[in-house]
């Protein structure tokens, strides 16, 4: 599949008014079947743009016109859409030079030996081109290869950067265990802290801060810290607030929860002791 080219101007032209006029419908039916004409084109004469083989039916098929052929031919000749007298569309090779030059090189690339696009042409746009071959490249040249190296070292540098922006810059992170956790919660006078409900919950998320890997567990144990209630308790869900508001309402409901929870547990293991006495 490739692209053409079709010029903003081409909708108000005096083409398109003319072929409205000589066929009697409006300008989007017009410009709807040159539009089809042109991809038939592409697809089946892309390197000149002659038309000839597939004759006056065939052409009015392609651009999907319904009506008489030979009426809507002679609507495109008199608009100079194709050129006179034969099914030539105008200046195709004008107006889709920077097509039929990729077309060209990938016919090349895909196995036609001596730069001789499609096994017809002695230089890239040599019979229909004029002086296509010249501008772009002489016999045997391809450029893709060296193009598609160069984009796919581009997609390796941006996924490598991509990559290192992940990780956390320095030293690399060394996840804890349970003993540097409980350890180091002593050493700054929290000897009860969670430290197996810190460990499961980093363990869970692959130790990520957010969307950001772990830097420096100790300065999270900090922050669990400061995020609890009563101290040195886990972090209540809820504390931490984050940029979206519907969870941030969405955690106050399971903070919410848990604390009715626990009221509930105490009051059970109230009435439990009561009962034994």
């Amino acid at each position: 599949m490739a692209w053409i080219k079709v010029h903003s101007e081409f909708l108000d032209s005096w083409k398109v008014a003319e072929v409205c006029e000589s066929l009697n419908i409006c300008e989007a039916q017009a410009i709807g079947h040159v539009v089809s004409l042109w991809c038939f084109t592409e697809k089946n004469a892309w390197q000149d743009g002659d038309l000839t083989r597939w004759k006056v039916a065939g052409v009015a098929k392609a651009a999907r016109w319904q009506g008489k052929p030979a009426v809507f031919v002679e609507a495109l000749q008199k608009s100079t859409l194709l050129d006179s007298g034969t099914l030539i569309v105008h200046d195709w090779t004008k107006h889709q030079a920077r097509m039929i030059h990729d077309r060209g090189n990938m016919r090349q690339y895909q196995g036609a030996s001596g730069g001789n696009v499609g096994g017809k042409w002695g230089e890239v746009g040599g019979e229909s081109g004029g002086d296509l071959g010249g501008k772009w490249g002489k016999r045997g040249e391809n450029p893709l290869p060296d193009k598609r190296r160069e984009v796919k070292r581009r997609e390796e540098k941006r996924r490598e950067e991509g990559e290192g922006s992940a990780r956390p810059r320095g030293n690399s992170f060394k996840k804890p265990n349970i003993d540097n956790i409980k350890e180091y919660a002593a050493s700054i006078g929290h000897a009860s802290f969670p430290s197996k409900k810190f460990m499961s919950h980093y363990e869970a998320n692959g130790w990520m801060v957010g969307k950001v890997p772990m830097r420096d567990w100790q300065a999270a144990v900090r922050s669990w810290l400061e995020g609890s209630t009563p101290a040195g308790s886990a972090p209540a869900p809820g504390n931490h607030k984050s940029s979206d508001p519907r969870i941030d309402e969405i955690m106050e409901r399971k903070r919410q929860q848990a604390l009715e929870e626990q009221a509930a547990a105490k009051e059970a293991d109230r009435a439990a002791g009561k009962g034994e006495e």
